[in-house]
């Protein structure tokens, strides 16, 4: 019977995607997370929305949830078929008792659940005539907020099944479930789009998606991750969840099951992934219902809910929707993102026992940071962590001050957020920089008193002073601590006190190592004139010299050149910063003196920073050797290869990869070489080059070894 209950209602249950710009992601994306051997999932039942008929696909809507039941409510018209139902969240967030849903949509024939526009404009659903097959996608359009002109759409074959609609991401795409003739048996998956104001011929996934059996409520997120439900051949018994993903225009992956994790022996069906993407809704006829299938919630566990707010400087709620939001685990850079609602909250689930950097990316204000810690919290707590971000807005007089060209001075419009960049953006773990935190045993508890924290400052000089010689190709060579850049401010030159941190682990750095130097080289955006760029350059410079001078390093120690706009970036934020280079013998402060002290200088490879991918100047002398090769041998083919370190996750470290050699790749291609001669390759962190895997305690000049690209020459 319950299997008759669930087939007769499979056309009826759509799934939808709201999509918004407040939405949250993570990285990596949801398709990744469900695929990990090491998820927790916790799954609950919704008891207030269940009942014991069949109640199911449960989705966000108009500050609550929408979702569809064939339950029979006393003195309507509306009895023994499915309709709409709505349930408004209470204060604290949860569904409160739900309400028949008035509205056209609703109607003596039988609905299913609707997939609304990313602009609120349009709805799509399903509607069925009792005791017939004709089940059709019809539309809706919103005007003054409620849904009217409904339509049959024109994808619909009369005497066949099309049903389960649901939105990309952009709107242009609807996916939905049809048993229409040329599919590959059962009911399989669709894609139509909409061009000129209708939609196109439909179009069926293939055989990598669908399957002899039937593919039933797709569901998509921004990702290009599609979840969607089947019934074949090596599930966990009746309708499973599984998920793939679109790697490129018509290229699906092959659908994963999670598992146990999501899925039960039973019907599983109707996923829904909330806005902060770490929970949601599916629908099952499991053990332990009210009867038909229910309504239950998942989440990911082993994570913390952290409720955020912009301030003003009056430390008041800051009212401003669709502000970029990012928070960086300082030890596996791992990195999500969100922005904020119309009040100014924003929302994460952070990690466990972890400490994070959490950014704020504001247009018409200065950027801040805060860091959060979640070790010592109870990873259960049902209220969520408070996290305020104080925010600065930026004035006039700010934007052009200490400037002697002013009138020359290009502010034709108005600083953006990606104008305004964090100044750090590129160092994500501040902790794993120039710290040497991770050469400190894991676990090793302190008490940072004042005595405790220059002991500690003291045991992190005498390891980088171990550390200092190391071997790479056979070739001994100094090996120095990495020094993350600073990043400055917008027409700018003062040290944030962010930055002080990295300064004073150099100072301490440079005082256990007395023979050394150090070339400060200073630069800008391209903002303003050339002449004033290179006098605001010379003030970064002197600035970080006077800082280090002031703190007892002789300034003959120091060789402190502005640069202005040499190397300046299209990312404006990258060129306004400050680079460090330590050196061991006397130099005149140009690249051509030291930077054989900074990296091996054979083209067989180039090394990076931690968590760089952008070439530095020394970088790309080696890399213009090779464009030489190129030229002097127009036969030659090149292969880009590039690795990471095991820091960080391997997802993460395989983007990076890829970074790194798709930069090199664009900077030979820049020189003339063709497309055609030169492949790329990232790897990640799968070919390191020693014994400094995940788990293994490495000093900073063996993790320094496999941030590498290599360079193959083929005939």
């Amino acid at each position: 019977m319950m299997r008759k209950l669930i087939t007769a209602m499979i056309m009826l249950c759509l799934s939808l995607f709201v999509q918004a710009q407040k939405v949250i992601f993570p990285t990596p994306p949801m398709w990744e997370i469900f695929a990990a051997e090491d998820k927790t999932i916790g799954i609950s039942a919704v008891d207030v929305l269940n009942s014991s008929t069949q109640d199911y696909c449960a989705i966000e809507y108009s500050a609550g949830l929408l979702f569809s039941t064939n339950r029979q409510e006393r003195d309507s018209n509306h009895q023994d078929d499915s309709n709409f139902y709505y349930s408004a969240y209470t204060e604290t967030g949860i569904p409160d008792a739900p309400v028949f849903y008035q509205s056209s949509i609703n109607s003596v024939l039988k609905e299913g659940v609707a997939t609304v526009s990313p602009d609120g404009q349009e709805l799509v659903f399903s509607r069925a005539e009792p005791g017939t097959k004709r089940v059709h996608l019809y539309s809706a359009e919103n005007i003054n907020g409620q849904w009217q002109n409904i339509s049959k759409l024109s994808i619909n074959v009369e005497g066949y099944l099309s049903g389960h609609p649901a939105f990309s991401a952009d709107g242009k795409r609807i996916y939905f479930a049809s048993n229409r003739p040329g599919g590959l048996g059962g009911t399989d998956l669709y894609y139509s789009d909409k061009k000129d104001g209708d939609w196109t011929g439909p179009v069926n996934l293939g055989p990598v998606v669908n399957s002899p059996h039937n593919e039933l409520y797709p569901f998509m997120d921004k990702d290009k991750g599609l979840y969607f439900s089947s019934n074949r051949t090596g599930g966990n018994g009746g309708l499973d969840i599984y998920m793939t993903y679109e790697q490129s225009p018509g290229n699906w992956q092959i659908p994963l099951n999670p598992g146990l994790a999501l899925n039960s022996p039973k019907d599983d069906f109707g996923i829904y992934i909330f806005k902060n993407r770490y929970g949601g809704y599916l629908s099952s006829d499991r053990e332990g219902g009210k009867g038909g299938s229910d309504i239950y919630q998942w989440e990911l566990e082993d994570c913390i809910l952290i409720a955020g707010q912009l301030v003003n400087k009056g430390k008041q709620a800051l009212p401003i929707e669709n502000v970029r939001i990012t928070a960086n685990d300082s030890k596996t850079n791992a990195s999500l993102e969100t922005r904020t609602d119309k009040t100014g909250k924003f929302e994460f689930c952070l990690a466990c026992q972890a400490e994070y950097s959490i950014k704020a990316f504001p247009e018409g204000f200065y950027l801040n940071e805060i860091f959060i810690s979640t070790k010592n919290k109870d990873c259960k707590r049902p209220e969520p962590m408070e996290a305020v971000i104080q925010l600065f807005e930026i004035e006039t007089r700010d934007i052009a001050r200490n400037n002697p060209n002013t009138n020359e001075f290009k502010t034709t419009q108005p600083l953006s957020g990606k104008e305004l960049k964090e100044r750090n953006e590129k160092n994500k773990a501040m902790l794993e920089s120039i710290s040497i935190a991770e050469d400190i045993a894991e676990g090793e508890e302190r008490i940072l008193t004042e005595e405790g924290d220059r002991k500690f400052r003291e045991e992190k000089a005498a390891l980088i002073a171990e550390n200092t010689v190391e071997a790479i190709d056979n070739t001994t060579m100094k090996l120095y601590p990495e020094i993350p850049h600073i990043y400055h401010d917008f027409d700018s030159y003062r040290i944030s006190e962010k930055d002080h941190q990295y300064l004073d682990d150099l100072i301490s750095y440079l005082k256990v190592n007395p023979a050394l130097k150090l070339a400060v080289n200073s630069y800008t955006d391209i903002t303003g004139t050339e002449v004033y760029n290179n006098w605001l350059s010379d003030q970064r410079a002197g600035e970080v010299q006077n800082y280090l001078v002031e703190r007892g390093i002789e300034s003959s120690r120091i060789i402190a050149e502005g640069r202005g706009e040499d190397m300046a970036s299209k990312k404006l934020p990258e060129s306004r910063r400050t680079e460090f280079l330590i050196i061991n013998e006397e130099v005149s402060g140009s690249d051509d003196d030291y930077s054989e002290n900074i990296i091996n200088t054979e083209i067989a490879k180039i090394h990076y920073g931690f968590d760089a991918y952008l070439l530095d100047k020394a970088a790309r002398k080696e890399v213009e050797l090779v464009v030489e090769k190129l030229k002097e041998h127009p036969d030659w083919q090149l292969e880009i290869v590039s690795h990471t370190d095991s820091r960080g996750s391997k997802v993460y470290n395989r983007r990076l990869s890829e970074k790194r050699a798709g930069e090199v790749r664009r900077f030979i291609l820049s020189k003339g070489i063709s497309g055609e001669r030169v492949t790329a390759t990232g790897k990640g962190e799968a070919e390191l080059l020693n014994e400094c895997s995940d788990g293994i305690g490495c000093s900073r000049s063996q993790h320094l070894k496999n941030r590498r690209t290599e360079f193959v020459f083929r005939y």
